[in-house]
């Protein structure tokens, strides 16, 4: 049969329609397998070897894909209907964004990435400013060490030592560069002073400790922290004792170090309260009516969003004092050296030298510590945002395979939750099963082109597979 050309027209005469409904643990919804049939075989030509078999099989669908929703919500749109021909990657259906639940997350994601971004571009700038200027320094030291040794002569218009000069001038260049530290700390304060206030703000409509927040949430207030109440008293007590620091003003008295160790502190204290009010998120019951599950999306989606915002503050903050305690770790030597080495010029000249080294090499360091904490600020909003769209695109029902649509289980309107069956579709890869007996299967072999007649369609095909065994009928089955 190698060498000869085969062509078997079986003109299938279909008791069951395509089964579309035969998916994994849907059997029960499976046609039923029609008996063996005798074959009659009809040679209408001995020498094209046509042979026509008239008989009756069941089609089936080879591949079946049941498509669930990998997200809650309303169907928003149904685009097909039972029995039409879809291609992969077509869309079927789609599940509103009821509340902006899912978008606004994304968004929400969106502006906390580009905000990471700006603060490493922002901060990038500074500390490279802070590089260069103590590189100048460092440079200017090996010049002034150079010169130390050269001369030591008095200025003959004040009568001062060039080492004298050379203190007086470092004192009034050191007072320039405090003077800046406490201008950045009162634009950190700025910053500390509204998130705190749109945090308490937020957790205590949320929670409800002050009066009028407390009678916004006496309709949900029990479904808080249900499953584990004790949560809620801690949220309460982390909330409350963030209340004295709103519109605090520090006192200027305090070193400029202390005063951002404070500040610190407070924000590590907010963080702790955004932490207790996720965990009542995440004890609590829903309700439709009074405290949905989308509103305590919502509500943990804020709560990363001014976690993120923390850890942006916080690391600026961080990067701030690692700069002030670099100056006043190497201010405060080089001071007393210098007042020292009024004296002994060369030697304080050559002191000079190395604590411009120390604070250059202390400034490249503090550098990349702070750009390496911002680049994981940046990786970590860049995996909520990419998490965001994916729940984004999860909303969008396509086509796993091309096939036809088998049912449509839902309708538009309709609340599904994820996991729920939403269509099934029968790919194109459909098969048969005939039977015939061993003078006509003597005709046949696997790989054999066949053509099929389905609802007057000639549809090609092959012989797949042929049984070694007959029935009790001496009939062997044949796969197409």
């Amino acid at each position: 049969m190698k060498s000869r050309t085969l062509i078997i027209l079986a003109s299938i005469v279909i008791i069951a329609i395509i089964v579309t409904q035969i998916f994994k643990g849907k059997t029960e919804n499976a046609p039923e397998e029609k008996p063996a049939y005798e074959v009659e075989t009809i040679m209408t030509s001995a020498l094209t070897k046509e042979i026509v078999l008239q008989k009756s099989a069941l089609m089936k669908a080879g591949t079946q894909a049941n498509i669930t929703a990998q997200s809650s919500g309303r169907i928003g749109g149904i685009y097909v209907r039972a029995g039409e021909r879809v291609i992969a990657g077509q869309i079927l259906a789609e599940i509103d964004d009821t509340y902006g639940t899912t978008n606004n997350a994304r968004d929400e994601a969106t502006i906390a990435l580009e905000t990471s971004r700006l603060s490493l571009a922002s901060t990038t700038l500074s500390l490279d400013q802070s590089v260069a200027s103590t590189k100048i320094a460092y440079e200017k030291a090996k010049k002034d060490n150079d010169a130390a040794k050269l001369s030591t002569t008095a200025d003959l218009e004040t009568g001062k030592s060039k080492a004298q000069l050379d203190y007086e001038n470092f004192i009034t260049t050191q007072e320039k560069t405090i003077s800046s530290f406490e201008t950045n700390y009162k634009n950190q304060l700025e910053t500390f002073q509204i998130f705190i206030t749109n945090v308490v703000e937020s957790l205590d409509t949320l929670i409800g400790i002050t009066e009028k927040n407390k009678e916004l949430n006496d309709k949900y207030v029990y479904l808080l922290g249900a499953r584990k109440p004790e949560t809620l008293d801690i949220s309460r007590e982390k909330i409350i004792a963030l209340f004295p620091y709103l519109n605090w003003a520090p006192t200027d008295k305090d070193d400029v170090l202390i005063r951002i160790q404070k500040l610190k502190n407070v924000y590590e204290s907010i963080n702790i309260a955004l932490s207790a009010t996720e965990n009542v998120l995440l004890e609590s019951l829903v309700d439709v009516s009074v405290f949905s599950e989308t509103t305590r999306a919502t509500q943990r989606a804020m709560i990363d969003t001014y976690q993120a915002q923390y850890s942006i503050n916080v690391s600026s903050l961080s990067g701030m004092y690692n700069s002030v305690q670099t100056f006043f770790a190497t201010y405060e030597k080089e001071r007393l050296s210098r007042e020292k080495t009024i004296q002994t010029t060369e030697e304080n000249s050559l002191d000079t030298l190395q604590l411009a080294k120390n604070a250059y090499e202390t400034a490249q360091k503090t550098r990349e510590v702070t750009l390496k904490q911002l680049s994981q600020n940046i990786a970590a909003a860049s995996v909520r945002l990419r998490n965001a769209q994916g729940n984004v695109n999860r909303l969008t029902i396509t086509a796993p395979v091309s096939g036809v649509v088998g049912k449509v289980q839902v309708d538009e309107g309709e609340e599904v939750s994820a996991g729920r069956a939403i269509i099934d579709i029968a790919s194109d890869d459909a098969e048969c099963d005939i039977t015939v007996d061993s003078a006509t299967l003597a005709q046949f072999e696997v790989g054999t082109d066949v053509r099929v007649n389905y609802r007057g369609e000639s549809l090609p095909g092959k012989i797949a597979s042929i049984s070694p065994i007959a029935d009790k009928g001496l009939n062997f089955s044949v796969k197409i």
